[in-house]
């Protein structure tokens, strides 16, 4: 569902495909469907192409993570509905997914009049057809349940008579069109070309299977698990993929890596662990604005809050859960820690930018003293303590200095934030390639579906120890109890492999909420109140900068104060684990039904 929780971010994110008024996205009939369009091999290009528009931006979905227990979001004025807890069914649509169904459905309809194609040709237009089309049902019935089916491109007069199909039943058309996919593809194709292959369509195949697998869930299939790992396995044991930066051989507490850079720039085209990227080339007039939005205010418009608990669930660096380490700092929350906690989340006190220079309040400022009044830095230093010295990057609320972007947590999310773009400036138009599936969700799938299927494998071990080592956390295993790494239960591998979903694809591709769901685990996480970090504010004036008028404020402290966050509030209930049917579907078309719990 191309549905936004931004009521402006189709606009701010350049999102592709805009939503038709007409139901199921049925005609007026476009180029796809003019009997001029489908002649020559290059048409049928074309015809095949338009659906690539459809690929989620991994980076602009980082925004979805407001609708769950990893964050917030610092521009508040433009949260939706969903994000205080409101499920509107106008606030839901599918006329995007059904706009690229009926493209695909349009290939499958024309492919036969186009003259001089090759049998390769065919076989590979045919191939991504059938991928998207699967793919994109996939998306339908994870987010509504059951949905209108059609393997044909529909037309005004076809919409009388349209009903929901069984979920199931689409269910395996997907995995019928996967299987078509993975058998007409080509074996390989590098995220520089842009298309799919049968990898690809064997990872997301895996993908809706392991979301249906789970037999707790309301919507579940028998095999899922089996069917998501032989495919997974199969994407692994291709040789055609592996990790960023995997030669990495030193520990977690002196990391070194590169693990950040793989979120910069174009490093997604290039990189050996994206499966296929989306891609934004300011060169080419297709430039995001993704760093100018989101990052922290006011050198960007505010962007996403993490919360306390995303912050906790980082192991520290031994591999302990922090309430279990011997090694965690409480004061020094970033400090001997999973490296890939400073790639999320921005702390107080960190330096941000050290390439640029930023003007900034001077927090030893005096009215007719000697100090001015604003100064020049190298880099800027994230301040968000609920003081003026913070400026207007201060708890939201607590200052008059706090602007209306300010964080609500006291953390920024910073996945994304090349530090090599100054978000003032080239922060509106910059580069970006976002995967939209990597390498390491291949290996976490894997990992998942062999533990679910029998007590703690080493397959298990291995696929979710290979994604730990790249940043050098020490390896899971079941064999020294005395080590924080120790799983003695299926239940114990189970929840660190479910942790290290949230670590790796926090702020990145819509997962969190999905992966509550199809866990059974969302009317816990979900409802959870969500956190900003402890602060204490007090009278110091001996240590206090003369702009905070004698107050100083301790971070972190156990004493400290930390309010549940109220501004934005998300409610979940057990009929949420389906979204509502779009109201202007069910006002077009009277065969609809509404699903339970939103009448």
């Amino acid at each position: 569902m191309k549905n936004k929780f931004f009521t402006i971010i189709a606009s701010m994110a350049l999102a592709v495909g805009a939503s038709s008024c007409v139901d199921l996205d049925t005609a007026p009939l476009d180029q796809k469907s003019d009997a001029t369009m489908w002649k020559t091999p290059e048409d049928a290009e074309q015809g095949v192409s338009i659906l690539y528009e459809y690929l989620p931006n991994a980076m602009w979905e980082n925004d979805n993570d407001v609708y769950t227990d990893n964050a917030v979001h610092g521009i508040k004025w433009a949260v939706g509905q969903r994000a205080h807890g409101v499920w509107q069914a106008t606030d839901f649509g599918w006329s995007t997914e059904y706009k690229y169904i009926r493209y695909a459905n349009l290939v499958f309809a024309n492919i036969d009049q186009v003259e001089g194609i090759s049998e390769a040709d065919r076989n590979n237009i045919l191939g991504q057809a059938h991928f998207f089309r699967a793919f994109i049902y996939a998306d339908l019935i994870r987010q509504f349940g059951d949905v209108p089916y059609t393997e044909v491109p529909l037309n005004l007069e076809d919409q009388e008579g349209i009903v929901r199909t069984d979920w199931k039943e689409v269910y395996n058309h997907v995995m019928a069109d996967y299987d078509q996919a993975i058998a007409l593809l080509p074996e390989y194709t590098t995220p520089a070309e842009g298309r799919v292959n049968k990898q690809i369509a064997r990872a997301y195949k895996a993908k809706i299977a392991l979301y249906f697998a789970n037999p707790e869930c309301p919507h579940s299939v028998a095999e899922g698990y089996q069917v998501a790992a032989q495919n997974a396995k199969a994407v692994i044991d291709s040789g055609h993929y592996s990790l960023y930066d995997e030669g990495y051989s030193g520990d977690a507490k002196n990391y070194t890596g590169k693990y950040a850079e793989m979120f910069w720039d174009m490093n997604g085209v290039t990189s050996p662990e994206a499966l296929i990227v989306t891609v934004s080339n300011s060169a080419l007039g297709t430039g995001t604005n993704f760093i100018g939005f989101e990052c922290f205010p006011k050198v960007g418009w505010g962007g996403l809050n993490p919360t306390q608990s995303y912050v906790d669930c980082f192991e520290d660096c031994e591999g302990a859960p922090i309430a279990e380490s011997k090694v965690y700092d409480p004061l020094k929350p970033n400090v001997n820690r999973d490296p890939r906690l400073n790639v999320n989340v921005i702390f107080d006190g960190d330096l941000m930018y050290p390439d640029f220079q930023f003007t900034v309040k001077n927090p030893n400022y005096v009215p007719g003293g000697s100090e001015k009044e604003k100064i020049t830095t190298q880099g800027i230093v994230v301040r968000t303590k609920p003081l003026p010295s913070s400026d207007v990057r201060g708890l939201y609320g607590l200052t008059q200095e706090s602007c209306g972007d300010a964080t609500l947590t006291g953390y920024q999310a910073k996945k994304w934030l090349n530090p090599a773009v100054n978000p003032e400036a080239g922060g509106w138009n910059h580069n970006a390639s976002p995967a939209c599936m990597r390498f390491t969700e291949v290996l976490l799938m894997y990992a998942e579906a062999m533990n679910e299927m029998s007590d703690r494998p080493q397959e298990a071990f291995d696929a979710v120890n290979r994604v730990r080592a790249r940043v050098g956390m020490p390896a899971l295993q079941k064999t020294d109890a005395s080590l924080p790494t120790y799983c003695g239960s299926q239940d114990a591998l189970r929840q660190r492999i479910r942790n290290e979903w949230r670590v790796e694809f926090g702020f990145e591709g819509d997962h969190r909420q999905w992966d509550a769901r199809r866990w059974n685990i969302a009317t816990d996480v979900l409802n959870a109140d969500r956190y900003p970090y402890k602060y204490k504010v007090y009278s110091d004036p001996a240590n206090a900068y003369p702009v905070d008028n004698g107050m100083v404020c301790d971070i972190y402290v156990a004493d400290g104060e930390q309010p549940a966050i109220t501004d934005q509030i998300i409610r979940y209930s057990a009929h949420n684990y389906l979204f509502p049917i779009p109201q202007n579907q069910l006002d077009l078309n009277k065969n609809l039904t509404q699903n339970p719990g939103y009448n």
